[in-house]
């Protein structure tokens, strides 16, 4: 009887794990396919600048950051891409968000930037079928808690090298596209940033606390509760520690920002080898 009863239980957990794992797999492949059925926005902005008149790359920033923070609403990633076609030599800015979300974007474009004029766009096509096509996606060589160097740091408009180099693409024969796949970050994200910078005002280095895991123990909070005795305060003075601020102004400014995933992907075509190498 006994054996059973544990045949019966086996034989139900079997079952229900099976249909829990066709009912994960299900979803995943739903939210897979509804990632490639992404809507392509065609935006497009005059270029209104007089001549004693320059454009301020910082307002247009700010302005993008604010749309981003509108899309991280989404529930699924969306893109923005900016890519010359086979034919043509036009740099075009695509918005792709999924089919329900098209109205909603618009109206987050066009109340950021009321002259932007948006379209609906069919897929379009950077390839040479006859040439040659190769792709790329970048990676960060550090840990992601660290700050990637910005428009701030360089003085300059970080975006304007990569459209000259689109603007270098021919007219028939070749394409190329820029790809930025994006959508919010994991809590756990900013909650590891926070422990980081816990860290670094306790004294620790930066590359000691970028190769570390640790989370803030519960004998660093009793510690704080209870408060340092005289001879803790004594023997911290007399060790000298020093804080690492530059480090921990860096974790600071990028912990006050929205903080995204990001895909970056690149991919050019061209009628042979070495134009394709040249481009990429």
């Amino acid at each position: 009887m006994d054996i059973l009863i544990i045949s019966y239980v086996l034989l139900s957990v079997f079952i229900a794990g099976t249909a829990i794992f066709l009912i994960t797999k299900r979803i995943y492949r739903k939210y897979f396919l509804e990632t490639l059925k992404l809507r392509a926005l065609l935006v497009k902005l005059p270029q209104k600048f007089e001549k004693n008149e320059e454009a301020d790359p910082l307002k247009e920033i700010n302005l993008t950051g604010q749309l981003l923070s509108g899309l991280s609403n989404l529930k699924i990633p969306f893109s923005l891409e900016a890519a010359v076609h086979y034919i043509g030599e036009e740099i075009n800015f695509y918005v792709c968000v999924p089919k329900d979300s098209v109205q909603f974007t618009m109206r987050q474009i066009q109340g950021l930037w009321n002259d932007a004029h948006i379209e609906e766009a069919d897929d379009y096509n950077i390839f040479n079928h006859q040439g040659i096509s190769e792709g790329v996606y970048l990676k960060q060589k550090e840990v992601y808690a660290l700050p990637i160097h910005t428009y701030e740091e360089a003085s300059f408009d970080t975006f304007l090298p990569i459209l000259s180099s689109l603007s270098k693409i021919q007219e028939v024969g070749e394409g190329a596209a820029i790809q930025i796949l994006v959508k919010p970050a994991p809590t756990s994200f900013k909650k590891t940033l926070v422990n980081f910078i816990y860290q670094l005002k306790k004294g620790a280095k930066l590359e000691d606390v970028l190769q570390s895991s640790n989370m803030i123990s519960l004998k660093d909070i009793q510690r704080a509760l209870k408060g340092k005795d005289l001879k803790e305060e004594k023997e911290e003075r007399e060790s000298k520690i020093v804080l690492d601020e530059e480090a921990i102004k860096s974790l600071e400014k990028k912990i006050a920002k929205p903080m995204f995933s990001v895909v970056v992907r690149l991919i050019v075509s061209a009628p042979n080898q070495p134009r394709a190498d040249e481009l990429l």
